[in-house]
């Protein structure tokens, strides 16, 4: 039986460029979910998700949160820490090389007796139309592979300072217990530009996977 999850996403955000260094940029945002949906598996329901992040030249270093916002044992707090790389190969591919460390401070999502799991990446990006992505991710914890494509564009409105942004991705995970299954999406999102380091936008999800197909 196929998992179907929808869900509506509303966010604010607000970015600062520091006047510090011409090339360290920071980032701010805090997010609601009505779902919280993680490669097409869903994590929370409601949830309240801030997040700051830290670029300096092809450098990327940030922190994210999402907290339920009715706690139950089928959801957890999770604290994501990252750190990524740039290096570009060519004039059409770069790749983000990255490490992910999640956090999961309640017992609710405790993973072999300890409460992180640690994540190695490398994300393919394409400088071409639709701007394909390719991300591969192995879990060291919990000794499961990723891999994830993805597309995406985005049109200008007629209203000022408006933007309309839609993407589509297919991902397979391959679990060390055999529980593997293969997950897609869409996401669509319209975003207001109120000032030039602060937006606003609202959200569509539609998340599927086939983790319960042989159940």
């Amino acid at each position: 039986m196929k998992k179907i999850a929808l869900s509506l996403i509303a966010a604010a955000s607000a970015a600062f460029s520091t006047a510090s260094a011409e090339d360290l940029k920071v980032s701010t945002s805090v997010d609601y979910v009505t779902e919280y949906i993680f490669r097409g598996v869903e994590l929370a329901d409601a949830a309240i998700q801030p997040g700051v992040e830290f670029g300096y030249g092809d450098a990327t270093f940030g922190v994210w949160a999402s907290s339920p916002t009715n706690n139950d044992d089928t959801s957890d707090t999770e604290i994501d820490l990252y750190g990524s790389y740039n290096v570009g190969l060519n004039d059409l591919v770069n790749v983000d090389l990255g490490w992910t460390t999640y956090v999961y401070p309640n017992t609710a999502s405790q993973v072999d007796g300890n409460d992180y799991t640690n994540e190695p990446f490398a994300n393919f990006n394409f400088d071409t139309f639709l701007a394909p992505s390719v991300l591969l991710a192995y879990d060291l914890n919990l000794d499961n592979f990723t891999i994830e494509g993805s597309i995406g564009h985005s049109w200008d409105l007629p209203y000022e300072n408006t933007t309309l942004a839609v993407g589509a991705y297919l991902g397979d995970v391959e679990e060390d217990n055999g529980s593997d299954y293969i997950y897609y999406g869409v996401d669509t999102s319209v975003s207001y530009q109120m000032t030039e380091h602060g937006s606003f936008g609202v959200g569509l999800s539609y998340a599927n996977n086939d983790k319960d197909a042989s159940a």
